[in-house]
């Protein structure tokens, strides 16, 4: 609980709302094209020189992006993922996030394959340079028309940032403790953790918008990560294997591990 009520503490500090469009260098826009029966794209938020953004889960010293389906009409599914961020900030005021502009690749499936379709997003992010701003902006996304070369070749760059999954190494073996329904310290270990030479940074990630990951730690001689998952909706009672996965980046190349296999996960309750 001490760790929200710092995260809650260094989003009020250093991601400060203003209101002059001035204070901000970023500009927001989409790319879509059909592949198959489905589409896929990119959220491009461009940033001015010296400017970042966030992660998913930037931790206590960043502010977490939204992105809210407002409207839509014909859509069957939408999906972002999120591409591997890199550790940013001082020391001590350190978060995960990028300092280049960034595309978030995402997926979208149709009820009806024959119509076109439209989704309206509410996207929530912050953005910092000296200061810190919160930005609140609307992105109306449909497939009507034709998709450039240029638009293609975004979207590629985009689906080649995230991670990808990893299927031949050894498996997560994972250990969940809990001190209350909602707060959940999430150890996992892995032995491709120990190649100290091409990783040097591996995080751990739950797939679930409403949650919450701080705290992250990485160590490469004992090859484990951990972390503390706060959600409303997820416990040790409910959490789901499947969707915990360890991410990291060998060779430059982000790759994810995904859930623990079921004879290593440990579950400890801890009594107050």
């Amino acid at each position: 609980m001490v760790a929200l009520i710092r995260a809650f503490l260094a989003t009020t500090i250093f991601c400060v709302c203003f209101s002059k469009s001035s204070f901000c260098q970023d500009k927001l826009k989409y790319y879509i094209e059909e592949q198959g029966e489905a589409h896929r794209g990119a959220i491009e938020i461009n940033l001015d020189k010296g400017w970042h953004t966030y992660w998913k889960h930037p931790g206590i010293n960043g502010f977490k992006p939204r992105i809210v389906i407002t409207s839509q009409n014909n859509v069957k599914s939408f999906n972002v993922k999120w591409p591997h961020p890199k550790i940013l900030g001082p020391v001590g005021y350190e978060y995960l996030g990028y300092d280049t502009s960034v595309f978030i690749p995402f997926e979208i499936t149709k009820f009806d394959k024959e119509k076109f379709f439209k989704i309206h997003l509410e996207l929530h992010y912050g953005v910092c340079k000296k200061i810190c701003l919160v930005k609140n902006k609307v992105l109306k996304i449909e497939k009507n028309i034709k998709t450039s070369l240029i638009d293609s070749e975004k979207i590629n760059i985009a689906f080649k940032r995230i991670a990808s999954e990893v299927t031949f190494s050894s498996k997560n073996k994972c250990t969940l403790e809990s001190s209350s329904n909602n707060l959940i310290k999430l150890t996992v270990k892995n032995k491709i953790l120990k190649d100290k030479q091409n990783i040097n940074l591996a995080l751990i990630d739950y797939r679930d918008q409403d949650s919450l990951i701080t705290e992250q730690t990485f160590n490469s001689e004992e090859g484990y990560a951990t972390a503390l998952l706060f959600s409303k909706n997820v416990s040790l009672a409910n959490i789901d294997l499947n969707k915990l996965s360890l991410i990291f980046s060998i060779d430059g190349v982000a790759k994810k591990i995904i859930g623990c296999k079921r004879n290593h996960a440990l579950i400890l309750e801890q009594s107050n």
